[in-house]
C-alpha cells in the first residue's frame, strides 16, 4: 500500500474558512476541502502548505499553528494529511488549480460535500465556532 503525506491549510479571515472545490476530473471531483497538496522531495510541510496555496489559489498565507493529522485510506494508498492553521496575508484567491473556492463560516462547512478524513476537522471547526474560540 503506497503512503502519501500531504499538507492542508485551514485558513481563516474575519470568522471564515477559505475552501476550495476538485476539479472535475480529479479523484473525488467537485468534492470541497480545505486546500494543500502532497509534499515534493526535500519539502517540509510548512513548504508545502505555502507553496501548495500559491499554485492553487495565488495567495499567500502565514502558518499560526500545526494543526490535527487526518488519515484517509483507500484499498491501494494511506493518505496522512497534516493540518496547519493560517492566516490570509496577501493577495485575491482565484481557482488557479482547483474548480472554485469559498469563503465560509464553519458552521457552513457541513452544507458542502468533504472528503471523509475532512469530516473530524469540520466537527473541530464547528464546535470551535459555537463555543466562541474561534
Amino acid at each position: 500500500m503506497k503512503t502519501i503525506t500531504a499538507a492542508i491549510a485551514i485558513i481563516e479571515k474575519e470568522g471564515q474558512y477559505l475552501i476550495a472545490q476538485r476539479k472535475p476530473d480529479d479523484y473525488l471531483g467537485l468534492y470541497w476541502e480545505f486546500p494543500g497538496g502532497k509534499c515534493e522531495e526535500r519539502e517540509t510541510l510548512e513548504q508545502c502548505v505555502v507553496r501548495e496555496i500559491k499554485e492553487e489559489l495565488g495567495i499567500t498565507i502565514q502558518i499560526r499553528a500545526k494543526g490535527e493529522i487526518l488519515e484517509a485510506r483507500t484499498p491501494h494508498r494511506r493518505v496522512f494529511l497534516h493540518s496547519f492553521y493560517c492566516s490570509h496575508l496577501d493577495g485575491t484567491p482565484r481557482a488557479l488549480e482547483c474548480h472554485d473556492f469559498r469563503w465560509v463560516k464553519a458552521r457552513q462547512l457541513l452544507d458542502y460535500q468533504f472528503p471523509p478524513a475532512n469530516q473530524k476537522l469540520i466537527h473541530l471547526l464547528v464546535e470551535k465556532e459555537k463555543n466562541h474560540l474561534v
